[in-house]
């Protein structure tokens, strides 16, 4: 291009001093697309990004940054109201937590979001209620029916009576416990007495005390021995 002409377009876009690869003081153009170069470079950017990260992290408002992300994300998401059988309210901030204390399968698919109460029907979630801290007016009457039904399948006293000790301190109880005990204590009709070596025995039950044997294994020894031990009228 002349000194004396002045430029066109044509002029500035086919001029190699101002367009084109052009090569700086520090790398050449084989140094710019050299792999290793790049990479090493790549990595220098990363841990100068990461200094940068952990020094932030120090700070005063990286600290009240982290608080303020807590608290949105805790407001979020409602906190989980777990119910043990016992009627004793626990609160936990997430699923996962109520997960690991109770050592439970997933709750996700069975507590809704609505805030309706659930209650557990296996393993260690069995007869938990759960429910999602939210506003529900229907709430209310559910977990009522929830609570009266673990009640009913968890207290002895509604489900047998006599394997309740408190039930058994009662009159009822007590009269209950010593008419059973008197029926255990007396004889069944359709016992018969068996002959064995060391002579007769009212029951199959007194034979195996006597030997000091279980009466399933007195039963036992007397298929095997029809000879030995046997009923008699």
């Amino acid at each position: 291009m002349s000194k004396d002409k002045k430029p066109d377009l044509y002029d500035v876009f086919n001029d190699d001093s101002l367009w084109g690869n052009q090569e700086t003081d520090a790398l050449t153009h084989e140094d710019i697309l050299d792999k290793k170069w790049s990479k090493a470079w790549t990595t220098s950017r990363k841990e100068r990004q990461s200094t940068k990260l952990k020094v932030f992290a120090k700070t005063d408002q990286a600290t009240k940054l982290y608080e303020q992300t807590a608290q949105r994300n805790k407001d979020a998401v409602p906190n989980l109201i777990a119910v043990s059988p016992e009627g004793k309210k626990h609160v936990f901030s997430s699923l996962h937590e109520a997960e690991d204390a109770l050592g439970c399968g997933p709750l996700f698919t069975h507590v809704l979001q609505d805030g309706m109460p659930y209650r557990g029907e296996r393993q260690t979630k069995k007869n938990w209620i759960f429910y999602r801290d939210v506003p529900n007016n229907s709430r209310d009457a559910e977990l009522k029916r929830l609570q009266q039904l673990v009640k009913e399948k968890t207290d002895t006293t509604l489900i047998r009576p006599s394997l309740s000790s408190i039930w058994r301190a009662t009159p009822d109880g007590q009269q209950y416990m010593a008419e059973l005990n008197k029926r255990r204590n007396a004889p069944n009709k359709k016992s018969k007495k068996v002959m064995t070596p060391d002579g007769i025995f009212d029951t199959n039950k007194a034979a195996a005390e006597f030997y000091g044997i279980t009466p399933a294994s007195f039963h036992s020894r007397k298929m095997h021995n029809p000879c030995t031990y046997y009923n008699i009228r």
